[in-house]
């Protein structure tokens, strides 16, 4: 799995093979739970274009993995959101026309 400021990429270990991506402009809620039978999950809810939202459930390896996916997207959105305050100074606002 990868996380950047552009979204999450899970690909499939050996092959490399692009599973999922998800921009993080359609992420909407990335949550971690261990179920009844001790096992950890994250589950993502992505906004969708087809549907209201798709959620897409992910098995992780233990509680130390799910706190640090979680602490990747935290952070990937603390970066997206200080690129795009940059933007905001850099790019002067457009004339407005009269």
């Amino acid at each position: 799995m990868e996380v950047t400021k552009h979204g999450l990429r899970i690909s499939a270990a050996r092959s490399r093979l692009v599973k999922l991506r998800i921009p993080l402009i359609e992420l909407v809620l990335l949550t971690t739970f261990v179920d009844g039978f001790g096992k950890t999950h994250a589950v993502f809810v992505e906004k969708s274009t087809t549907t209201r939202y798709q959620l897409h459930l992910l098995q992780l390896a233990d509680d130390m993995a799910a706190n640090v996916l979680c602490s990747l997207v935290k952070n990937a959105f603390v970066e997206a959101e200080e690129a795009s305050a940059l933007i905001e100074v850099i790019e002067p606002p457009s004339p407005s026309i009269a």
